[in-house]
């Protein structure tokens, strides 16, 4: 720890022990708090000039380094030097972020931006309703959730695993399309379908949508659900109002 606060902070070329309390303190994290690293100096420097055999739970830096303390192998001690490392590098962190080029401020339009975007989402999420549909009901067979989950099982029974692959959700992808369809292969190989029936379409959140299933597999009759999501680019859910697609997130026969 000594060595590595002088090593951050080259410009004054100082340990850790010879800083003072007010130099350890780290805004953007728990070193800042007053029982965080700036409370605890003072043990970590106070001075020893007398050897004693007595248990120690302190982390005493100067009695223990100079010989002073010698009963200070324990949990105690070795947690607190654990914790004060941590405490160290959050501190260098702070150091570095602080050093570093301010965060460029947002233009007044950006801002403007923002606010009208936000204000959508918003809206688009307050006019959002869950909604069931179930098989035989009105808008069931084009609900785009049963669609794409008609897709994925008619791949499953033509053992095509490239169109079961485009349809799983970017947060449970490999990286390539054909890795992806390489772990429907691996999952699906030996399970021939046979048949399925789509049951119902819960639409449970914004971008969250669940289809329970009856699956035919080996001469049995298995429940499932599939489970999918509305996603962008980056593999998280998006509001109604933002574009992205639906994607499996969950995809195994037991749902």
């Amino acid at each position: 720890m000594d060595g590595f606060v002088n090593d951050v902070d080259a410009s004054r070329r100082r340990g850790l022990h010879a800083r003072d309390p007010d130099e350890m303190v780290a805004w953007d994290s728990v070193v800042g708090h007053h029982l965080g690293l700036t409370h605890a100096h003072a043990s970590f420097t106070k001075t020893f000039r007398k050897t004693s055999t007595d248990e120690v739970r302190e982390l005493h830096r100067h009695g223990i380094v100079h010989g002073m303390l010698v009963n200070y192998d324990n949990e105690y001690v070795g947690a607190k030097a654990w914790n004060r490392l941590g405490a160290v590098r959050d501190w260098a962190t702070s150091m570095r972020k602080a050093a570093g080029p301010p965060k460029p401020q947002p233009s007044f339009m950006e801002t403007i931006r923002k606010f009208d975007h936000n204000r959508r989402t918003r809206e688009a999420l307050d006019a959002w309703a869950p909604i069931e549909v179930s098989a035989g009901d009105e808008g069931f067979d084009t609900d785009v959730i049963v669609v794409a989950s008609r897709a994925y099982l008619d791949g499953w029974m033509k053992r095509n695993y490239g169109a079961m692959g485009a349809l799983v959700a970017q947060l449970v992808a490999e990286d390539t399309a054909g890795k992806t369809a390489g772990m429907a292969r691996d999952a699906f190989v030996d399970e021939v379908l046979t048949g399925y029936e789509l049951q119902r379409v819960s639409h449970t959140a914004a971008a969250v949508a669940i289809v329970d299933v009856v699956l035919r597999v080996g001469g049995e009759e298995i429940e499932g659900a599939l489970r999918w999501i509305r996603h962008g680019d980056d593999g998280m859910a998006v509001a109604p109002n933002e574009p992205g697609r639906w994607g499996l997130i969950s995809w195994t026969k037991w749902g």
